[in-house]
């Protein structure tokens, strides 16, 4: 099975507090590792939101459920402070990596 990378500039976007490993800077040297790849024939593509099958396939149907409840809303956590932060977790994980 070929490698398919999965990569998206708006994980510079998840902004999380001094000192936390999700931070911009892990997600820009992502980027360039995900630019290497592409220029050298590898294929990259964009995340798809995921549904709620996709979920249920790695969380409880309450878990699933208390997410779905805050889409639309800027922030899940006070860990976090994303204004994309709902649309930035759910991007489903391609198949054999959940």
């Amino acid at each position: 099975m070929p490698l398919v990378l999965v990569s998206s500039r708006r994980f510079v976007d998840h902004v999380t507090p001094v000192g936390h490993p999700e931070r911009p800077e892990r997600a820009e040297v992502l980027s360039a590792v995900a630019a290497t790849f592409r220029q050298q024939g590898g294929e990259v593509v964009e995340p798809r939101l995921a549904t709620d099958q996709d979920l249920l396939r790695v969380h409880t149907r309450e878990h699933v459920d208390a997410i779905v409840a805050t889409r639309g809303k800027a922030t899940m956590s006070t860990r976090t402070r994303s204004p994309r932060r709902i649309q930035t977790r759910l991007p489903a994980s391609p198949p054999g990596l959940c």
